[in-house]
């Protein structure tokens, strides 16, 4: 009955999610990456994304004073979380294209996707297997895991977001030594070279 009708926070989270990411693409990111350039947008992501990251498993770490606390977390943390992944994967994309001739685009583009493939597979396996030493460790009761947090549990959940902000840390650096002429793309200068060549 429609009386007995509980919403449960996943699909809640699911669909903000979805939502967010439409409008993001669809309004906003363009407009972030035109006001802020492209590589601030990139570097300022990543930074954010490694502070908003630990809200997930501070959520595990409340959930068991205040459910609806953990649920709040949730609900706040991923939407961001997924906005800043919306917003750093187009400006890397857009400064990926411009950094190589027009000519070249569709080779680094190919390149780039099967790299990108590759790390989706490995991405997983890699995880899952520090979730579980990371559960191992916690069930051990091993000083470094517990000492992060005050109960196995949450130690276990703190780790795998720990490694997640040192591969974060490596992006904004790299970023950060990105040269400012990857803001523009190449294609006018390609095109004015041609015209040059066309008429020596």
């Amino acid at each position: 009955t429609i009386a007995d009708f509980t919403l449960h926070p996943q699909p809640l989270i699911t669909s903000k999610v979805g939502g967010v990411s439409i409008l993001l693409v669809s309004f906003i990111t363009s407009r972030i990456t035109a006001r802020f350039g492209k590589i601030n947008s990139y570097t300022t992501t990543g930074i954010l994304s490694i502070l908003v990251g630990f809200l997930i498993p501070l959520a595990a770490y409340v959930h068991a004073s205040s459910k609806r606390a953990a649920v709040v977390l949730m609900i706040v943390s991923v939407p961001i979380i997924r906005s800043l992944q919306v917003v750093g994967f187009t400006s890397i994309m857009v400064l990926v294209n411009n950094s190589v001739p027009v000519s070249e685009l569709g080779r680094v583009n190919g390149l780039g996707q099967a790299l990108a493939a590759a790390a989706r597979g490995v991405g997983p396996v890699l995880g899952g297997s520090l979730w579980s030493m990371s559960l191992g460790l916690a069930e051990k009761g091993d000083e470094t895991a517990t000492s992060l947090c005050p109960s196995r549990a949450d130690g276990a959940v703190v780790i795998p977001f720990v490694a997640r902000a040192i591969l974060l840390a490596m992006v904004v650096a790299i970023g950060c030594m990105m040269p400012a002429s990857l803001e523009v793309s190449p294609t006018t200068e390609d095109g004015e070279g041609g015209g040059a060549g066309g008429e020596g």
